[in-house]
């Protein structure tokens, strides 16, 4: 099983630089308003010597990353249970697994709730989802690789909805995955 990508582990860094600045929410893809631009004021320039991490988190494979809404670390990923990691850009690979969508206290580090389900990969690269979750009104919008589109509650992780691309809209799923981050509107 392949833990940790390079971002998660960037973003868990960003997390405990937050602990010196008051932290803006960050509830979707590039950011409150999705153009990458981040607002804060009075950023350090330089990290404190023997900085001592806050808190670990144990993330499985995938592309996606972390959303931050409302002291909440939410984050996508993948437990691979069997199957071929291999990365080929021009052919599928099969791998049996969970996505799985967690909830992360952002100043403890502990683990508020998790969903997980079945999903059999038949994508290229299929290490794990490639889509930040987004946070809006109290909920998690969330789009697996193969297609699971899933909407919890964000205080208790409960299952309010869940659509299936390819199984309810016939959609083809990509060769690489489905990759649109959600956006709410309303």
């Amino acid at each position: 099983m392949h833990y940790k990508s390079g971002f998660v582990r960037f973003s868990m860094i960003l997390l405990l630089v937050s602990g010196f600045v008051r932290g803006d929410d960050w509830p979707q893809w590039m950011g409150p308003s999705r153009d990458g631009n981040w607002a804060e004021t009075g950023i350090i320039r330089k990290l404190p010597e023997k900085l001592t991490p806050l808190w670990k988190a144990v993330v499985a494979g995938g592309y996606s990353g972390p959303a931050v809404a409302g002291g909440k670390v939410i984050v996508l990923d993948y437990l691979r249970e069997a199957g071929n990691d291999k990365n080929d850009p021009n052919n599928r690979a099969e791998s049996n697994g969970k996505e799985r969508i967690q909830c992360i206290n952002a100043e403890t580090g502990k683990e508020l709730w998790t969903h997980q389900y079945d999903c059999k990969y038949q994508i290229s690269y299929p290490c794990g989802p490639r889509v930040t979750p987004t946070v809006v009104n109290g909920k998690v919008f969330s789009l697996g690789a193969e297609g699971d589109f899933r909407v919890l509650d964000s205080e208790t992780g409960k299952l309010l909805w869940k659509k299936n691309f390819p199984a309810d809209f016939k959609a083809k799923t990509p060769i690489w995955g489905f990759c649109s981050h959600p956006l709410v509107i309303g």
